[in-house]
C-alpha cells in the first residue's frame, strides 16, 4: 500500500472534488472533514496538508483549511496523469521539462492515474538526472522553514 511507504505523503484533496470557491463555508468543512475521516481510516495517517481540487484556493478557503488542522499546499506541475490520451512517455518527459527547484508536481494513484505507475520510474530518472533530491512535502517545508537547503537549489518533490 503506497500510504505505508514513508516517501508518499497523501493529502486532503476533497471527498466530492468540487469547485470549493463556489461553496458555503459549512459545505467546506464537511468536504476536508469527511476526507481527514476517511483518510485516516483507511491509512491510520492523518493528513496534513490540502491541495485544492483544480488547484483553486482563495484567502477564505485557505482559513478553512488551516482551521480544520491543513496547510494548503499548491502545485506548480500538472502532470496530466489522468489524460488516457497521453502516453507514459510524454508524461514524463513533460514534467521533467518543467521541473525547477521547488516544483510540487500532480500525479494521481487512484484510477485517475491512467499511466502514473508506467511513467513513474521515468520521471525518478530524469529528475535525479538532472539533479534533482525527490523530498516529500513535508520535508520541503521543513527545509524552507529552516533555511537550510538540499543539493545547491534543485529541488523537487512528488507526492
Amino acid at each position: 500500500f503506497l500510504a505505508d511507504q514513508p516517501q508518499f505523503e497523501i493529502a486532503n484533496h476533497a471527498f466530492w472534488h468540487p469547485h470549493l470557491l463556489e461553496k458555503d463555508d459549512e459545505r467546506i468543512v464537511r468536504e476536508l472533514k469527511r476526507t481527514q475521516a476517511i483518510i485516516k481510516k483507511v491509512t491510520g495517517r492523518r493528513p496534513k496538508y490540502f491541495r485544492p481540487p483544480f488547484g483553486e484556493v482563495d484567502e477564505r478557503l485557505a482559513t478553512l483549511a488551516s482551521k480544520a488542522g491543513l496547510v494548503t499546499v499548491q502545485y506548480d506541475i500538472a502532470s496530466g496523469d489522468p489524460d488516457p490520451g497521453l502516453s507514459a512517455k510524454r508524461i514524463a518527459r513533460s514534467v521533467v521539462e518543467e521541473a525547477k527547484g521547488g516544483s510540487i508536481v500532480v500525479l494521481h494513484m487512484n484510477k485517475n492515474g491512467v499511466r502514473t505507475a508506467e511513467a513513474l520510474p521515468a520521471i525518478i530518472w530524469g529528475l535525479r538526472e538532472k539533479g534533482f533530491e525527490l523530498v516529500t512535502v513535508g520535508e520541503m517545508l521543513k527545509t524552507a522553514d529552516t533555511g537550510t537547503r538540499r543539493r545547491g537549489d534543485k529541488e523537487t518533490s512528488q507526492g
